[in-house]
């Protein structure tokens, strides 16, 4: 006996279709147009939010696709469509599912290995974990190259195998003349999509609310990426101080959560950008006694929480890296005018082996250096 196929898809088919078909739209085009922009632009930032947003939704809505079509049967191919053609569908298909479930999983784990460390927020607002055990591995950012390349390329043959769907779908529809673009198209006459539409945005209404209430509640974070930061450090010399500054850093400072620990500075320095006023000490200053650049090179400091103590003032702690080497400290980070977060701190500079050999006391070079920054705020 013949199998009885249905004529069209079905409504719950249908709407998870257009879901992850616009899902998928706006996943590309953010992710596309937040590249062009300059990484100090801090709409980057929240449209990088919203890519990784898409992107979750689409790893959540194509298992539920894939399971509803795996229990239900969908339409016949035309019986006269050659066997190419059949073989071609199926197989666009197999790689549809297979793209929308590694884009953005390879998304995700960029992102977790990630030497910036920066959290994810869904819609801007929802905390999202890191995909364990990518943050902890000791080389996360040959992980964070590698998966970098791979959700490039991913990324790539999905606009291309989109392309080609949308072009075929079109073909049916204007050459071939038959269905097989009307039976994906949402059903004016049925009840039963109408109600599960009414539903959905109901829902999308009532999330979105919860979630402005939700944003409200606990203060819309102020986010500036400030690539340009002025970065200073002052260091005694012979009894004066020698004054350098790094040319290259890449931070992005999180503020106005009511929750500490939602707050965030995350600072990457690029130690080959260091230069100071001192001829000779820029002549040593990336051997190995002291940047070692070849091992290091780049610094970082992470906040583990930003609490407010004054109206324009929050005490910031967290842990300094120079060298492979981690130290806790705490200092204080000062809004002025609501246009620049300045702080500063001083640290050991033995704790992290800087001219530990050369200098391993304070006869000619002192053993505390301050560090002083200058964040623009956006």
């Amino acid at each position: 006996m013949r199998k009885q196929y249905p004529t069209r898809y079905g409504d719950v088919a249908v709407v998870l279709h257009w879901l992850i078909a616009f899902t998928i739209i706006g996943l590309l085009a953010i992710g596309k147009y937040m590249t062009s922009l300059d990484e100090a632009d801090p709409l980057r930032y929240s449209l990088t939010q919203w890519h990784k947003t898409f992107g979750i939704l689409v790893l959540i809505l194509v298992p539920l696709r894939l399971v509803w079509r795996l229990t239900h049967r969908a339409p016949a191919h035309p019986d006269d469509a050659p066997k190419w053609e059949h073989l071609a569908a199926a197989l666009s298909h197999i790689g549809f599912y297979l793209l929308m479930i590694v884009v953005p999983m390879t998304g995700w784990i960029m992102v977790s290995a990630s030497t910036l460390d920066i959290d994810t927020l869904l819609f801007n607002v929802i905390p999202w974990p890191h995909l364990p055990p990518f943050p902890e591995l000791a080389n996360k950012e040959f992980w964070e190259h590698r998966f970098h390349k791979f959700h490039e390329l991913a990324s790539t043959a999905l606009i291309v195998l989109l392309l080609i769907h949308i072009a075929a779908a079109l073909k049916h529809h204007w050459v071939n003349k038959d269905n097989v673009l009307k039976r994906m198209l949402p059903d004016a006459s049925s009840h039963g999509f109408w109600q599960l539409s009414s539903g959905i945005g109901l829902t999308a209404l009532i999330f979105a609310v919860g979630l402005y209430a939700f944003e409200l509640e606990n203060k819309a974070p102020v986010v500036t990426s400030a690539g340009d930061a002025s970065v200073i450090f002052t260091v005694p010399v012979s009894g004066t101080n020698t004054q350098g500054q790094f040319d290259a850093t890449d931070i992005v400072l999180v503020l106005g959560n009511a929750d500490p620990s939602a707050n965030s500075l995350k600072a990457t320095i690029n130690m080959d950008s260091g230069s100071t006023d001192n001829p000779q000490a820029n002549s040593s200053l990336m051997d190995p006694d002291w940047f070692d650049l070849d091992n290091f090179p780049t610094a970082s400091f992470s906040s583990s929480e930003i609490v407010l103590i004054s109206v324009d003032e929050y005490l910031v702690t967290g842990a300094l890296t120079i060298k492979g080497i981690n130290k806790d400290l705490t200092f204080p980070l000062l809004i002025t005018e609501g246009k620049q977060a300045t702080g500063s701190f001083n640290f050991q500079r033995l704790d992290f082996g800087l001219g530990a050999e050369q200098y391993p006391d304070d006869v000619n070079v002192g053993l505390t250096a301050t560090v002083s920054f200058d964040i623009p705020l956006q």
